[in-house]
């Protein structure tokens, strides 16, 4: 099946950010009186809202707090730090996009984070005007790992599952790939290194050929 798209998670795999969002989340929860460690809400990446609000209230004693103040607290100190220090684009990304872009790939966007957040990286890093769709967790019902995400990415593409290939560096959000009928790619190039064994192929780093990959997921399982 000839590869017609591709589609990238956005934290951890356009922008090394998810460090600042674990620290974040910690740092809130230290205010909250609640000490807890790194490895106690990795679990919440790659998560949708819905699905973060019942990890950390099944995880930790919370339920004075509203949906929303779990949701904003950890967020408004995210947002703090990154206004220190500015987020980049990971290392040869955009050599990566523009191969992609100049192999005539319809690229886009599928991220359990918002809009409006998504928007922002994005432009931020320059690479919004080769990006096509983007697709975020407040555009589905049903969050990462459940397929919906890649499934609206496909149909906003105009390309069929089978004929697109995910890229991403969660558990949660190569189950949603892979659920969704997506060629997956794990990703190991950010600071949180994560689980990606259930991925079809694995990358450290962009740089690498485009047509290397395409090869591999067209030709996956035959």
């Amino acid at each position: 099946m000839k590869i017609k798209g591709i589609i990238f998670d956005c934290d951890g795999v356009l922008v090394d950010s998810e460090v600042y969002y674990l620290e974040s989340l910690l740092s809130y929860l230290c205010s909250k009186n609640i000490q807890a460690r790194l490895e106690d809400v990795v679990g919440v990446l790659g998560m949708s809202s819905p699905n973060i609000i019942r990890y950390l209230r099944k995880k930790f004693p919370l339920e004075q707090y509203s949906d929303e103040e779990l949701l904003e607290g950890p967020r408004k100190k995210m947002s703090s730090k990154m206004q220190k220090v500015p987020l980049q684009p990971m290392p040869f990304l955009k050599q990566f996009m523009m191969d992609c872009w100049n192999r005539e790939l319809k690229i886009a966007v599928a991220s359990s984070s918002r809009k409006s957040y998504v928007n922002a990286i994005i432009h931020q890093i320059g690479i919004a005007e080769l990006i096509n769709t983007v697709i975020t967790g407040d555009s589905v019902i049903c969050g990462k790992p459940a397929p919906d995400i890649y499934l609206l990415a496909c149909k906003r593409l105009e390309v069929k599952p089978e004929e697109a290939i995910a890229i991403e560096d969660s558990p949660n959000g190569i189950k949603s790939a892979k659920r969704a009928g997506l060629f997956t790619v794990g990703y190991k190039g950010s600071r949180i290194i994560q689980c990606t064994d259930e991925a079809d192929m694995v990358i450290k780093s962009y740089d690498i050929s485009v047509l290397a990959m395409l090869s591999v997921a067209e030709n996956y399982g035959t």
